[in-house]
């Protein structure tokens, strides 16, 4: 019977007006939160291997750097890395003529930092100094960071709430098929 009436048309607006913002901002990243922690590891380190599957020959070439350099980032790597980690961590340093100076971290363990974001961190010196170590070991600990708070898979599943939450809204089930 509202449907017949204005003001039964207006409130539903001002209902949706009103939820759909409110559910947007609190409860779908709550809801996330929730589903990615009850997800095992095993379904990270999927996401993570696909992931990483895509984007290595597309994006990434074996380093430029030295041996002894690729060294030195592992051993700065080595001081962040936390004892007990979520899942194993690995490093690879590779060379892109595709991104711009950059590290990524991927849900499966996987950080890849580039040889132009190392060469950036040098800035005009050849070698690590006190700075460039604490920058390098700042961005590696960043990315750890993501891991361990599994933001990708987070993110992915926002995306995926906020597509269920469009089909039903509007209908279209084919977003979320």
């Amino acid at each position: 019977r509202w449907q017949q009436h204005w003001y039964g048309a207006l409130l539903a607006l001002i209902l949706v007006l009103v939820t759909g913002p409110a559910a947007r901002h609190w409860g779908v990243p709550a809801v996330a939160e929730r589903v990615v922690a009850a997800l095992p590891a095993s379904v990270d380190k999927q996401v993570g291997d696909a992931a990483v599957a895509a984007v290595h020959d597309k994006w990434f070439k074996p380093s430029r750097l030295s041996d002894q350099r690729i060294a030195e980032i592992r051993q700065v790597f080595a001081s962040v890395t936390p004892e007990a980690p979520r899942m194993p961590l690995r490093l690879s340093v590779m060379s892109s003529d595709t991104l711009p100076p950059n590290a990524l971290a991927f849900p499966n363990g996987q950080i890849i930092i580039t040889d132009s974001m190392v060469l950036h961190m040098l800035g005009k010196s050849a070698d690590f100094d006190e700075d460039s170590r604490a920058m390098l070991a700042g961005v590696l600990a960043h990315e750890i960071g993501h891991i361990e708070g599994r933001h990708s898979m987070i993110a992915l599943t926002r995306g995926s709430l906020l597509a269920v939450a469009s089909a039903t809204l509007f209908g279209d089930f084919s977003a979320v098929v």
